[in-house]
């Protein structure tokens, strides 16, 4: 049994620890992450998820386009069907192991792929883009008469090996294609490079090389020198009260409150359309990441009498069995439509829009206004994945998400109060960049109730306690927080003296990490299965984790109490 204390750490200051190597320090210069040019517009409800099992196979060998260590090598593609028959590409992670075999074997989801060269790779990988897409990002020398689908998967499967330090492709100017080894561009060097010996060969490590320079953009745009986490999708109805126009500056998302009237409570305000006057509210549909064949749908439930949506360049929305449905044709890059992690967002603003008249009948009756809008879009996906056998024999595997997903949203307007004895707590999350953050349980207590109250964020970030009583301190206490995410203090809130809405946001900021990541010291591979202990030095936290198919297992900040810890290596793969 080994017995190695490599590092004491303090909880408040968790950080990445290696052994025996670093993890390479990009140097690319930040472009940006540019959507996808080409689309099939497929979307897929399938998402994949740490400890589901998934049977992956082989479909029989191929040849390798490139040489390893001098020599003619083999790959196997490997696929998955998810439950709704999407295709899930696999790729192997350690080449040193056998494959699956073309009848398959169990694999478990161990862990989402956190390094942002693995996910740059990924992108533009043959899971991802269509061959002609990423023809179309390779450039010269590759086209589409000297570049193959076969030699497009060979190209992804060798990125990503180098990516994950398990092999090291040699610079080349032979065959008129030239290109820079992996290592000069801050990959990890390998006991394993891989070398061309014909032009075919050379045009394939030149479209690695190409992915493994994208998988540097990525990392300097997402990784922990740039934004410090992987890119996500989200779709979000925005709303901008009191304007006539949608006002980014004025923005606000999730339960829309009327302030007690239509036409004179702040939130709608007086447009002539054609000739008549109307109560709009601007609102907007967004995602956070590019938007398939730039559509958004909208629809809206419950509307009033004469009531319809109306996009910018002034189409209406036509009646679907009492509906309204309008399509948002014009989405274009927009990054003040949505605030969210991503600092961009794809996105289009319409109205909607309200007679007066009839605005001022259903004040006059105090009909409340009980309109639901809900969006929906096809959007691009990035989710990477790791999963292993129960056989340390057969190769761990890199599972890439189906890459595009549909998206949806939905928003409504608060419950007109009708007594001013009672208040609505609401209550917003949002992450460290202001975009509404959803799964965050919220507990509230206050003098007098038996129990505590429960309620958990939806997608617009909002978590809603109503009938509470007035002139009352409430304690909010956010009992659970996605994963990534550290639970914040509680907060004491008071009810005030009037009855009406009362909101409090709740700012989230990234959690603390700590991660241990395990490499062979013979040529650098990463080593699953290697188990660890982790222990309290000033405290009593102790517990055992072992290596994922990269080799890493990480610890959330919020798991650990303040304190020291020591972490020994307690048995080796």
């Amino acid at each position: 049994m080994i017995r190695n204390l490599f590092k004491r750490i303090t909880a408040g200051a968790l950080s990445a620890l290696t052994l025996l190597t670093s993890a390479p320090l990009a140097g690319a210069v930040d472009s940006g992450i540019m959507p996808l040019a080409e689309e099939d517009n497929k979307a897929s409800a399938i998402t994949i998820n740490v400890g589901e099992v998934y049977n992956i196979a082989d479909r029989g060998v191929h040849k390798a386009w490139f040489q390893q260590n001098g020599a003619p090598r083999n790959v196997w593609p490997m696929f998955t069907t998810a439950s709704d028959g999407t295709e899930i590409r696999a790729y192997c992670a350690d080449h040193s192991k056998g494959n699956p075999g073309t009848g398959g074997m169990p694999y478990t989801v161990t862990s989402r792929v956190s390094d942002m060269h693995v996910y740059g790779v990924a992108v533009r990988s043959d899971a991802r883009m269509t061959l002609d897409t990423f023809i179309s990002f390779a450039g010269a020398p590759i086209t589409k008469e000297n570049f193959t689908a076969d030699m497009y998967f060979s190209a992804s499967q060798a990125a990503i090996w180098c990516a994950l330090g398990d092999a090291q492709i040699a610079a080349n100017n032979n065959f008129g294609v030239s290109y820079v080894s992996s290592t000069s561009l801050g990959y990890r060097a390998a006991g394993k490079t891989l070398s061309a010996s014909s032009t075919s060969e050379a045009l394939t490590l030149f479209a690695a090389i190409k992915m493994l320079e994208y998988g540097n953009e990525f990392y300097n745009t997402w990784g922990p020198n740039g934004k410090g986490h992987a890119p996500w999708v989200g779709a979000t109805i925005n709303y901008t009260p009191g304007n006539t126009e949608y006002a980014p500056a004025a923005q606000k998302t999730g339960t829309i409150d009327i302030g007690g009237s239509i036409v004179s409570g702040g939130t709608f305000a007086e447009k002539q359309i054609d000739g008549q006057t109307y109560m709009v509210l601007p609102m907007a549909a967004a995602s956070a990441t590019f938007v398939r064949g730039n559509q958004i749908f909208v629809r809206a439930d419950n509307v009033p009498s004469g009531a319809f949506l109306m996009d910018a360049q002034g189409n209406k929305s036509i009646d679907d069995s009492g509906s309204q449905r309008l399509t948002l044709s014009n989405v274009t890059s927009n990054k003040e439509l949505y605030k969210n992690g991503n600092d961009m967002a794809y996105g289009e603003t319409f109205l909607f829009c309200i007679p007066k008249a009839t605005a001022e009948q259903m004040d006059a009756a105090s009909t409340p206004l009980e309109t639901q809008f809900f969006v929906s879009m096809n959007a691009d996906r990035y989710n990477v994945y790791s999963a292993s056998t129960t056989s340390s024999g057969v190769q761990p595997v890199i599972m890439v998400e189906p890459a595009v997903q549909k998206l949806s949203a939905s928003v409504g307007f608060a419950e007109q109060d009708t007594t001013d004895d009672k208040v609505r707590l609401r209550v917003l999350k949002t992450d460290e960049n202001g975009a509404p953050l959803a799964g965050c349980t919220f507990q509230i207590t206050y003098a007098g109730i038996e129990k505590p109250r429960e309620a958990t964020t939806d997608g617009n970030g909002e978590a809603v306690f109503p009938e509470l009583p007035l002139n009352t301190d409430v304690t909010v206490k956010e009992t659970a927080a996605p994963e990534g995410y550290q639970l914040l203090p509680s907060k004491v809130i008071n009810t005030g003296s009037k009855g009406g809405t009362v909101e409090y946001t709740f700012a989230n900021s990234d959690d603390h990490v700590f991660k241990v990541h395990k490499v062979s010291s013979a040529d650098n591979r990463n080593l699953m299965g290697a188990k660890f202990e982790v222990k309290g030095i000033d405290n009593d936290f102790v517990n055992t984790y072992t290596t994922d198919a990269l080799g890493e297992f990480t610890i959330q900040g919020r798991d650990l109490p303040t304190g020291s810890f020591e972490v020994y290596e307690i048995a080796a793969p």
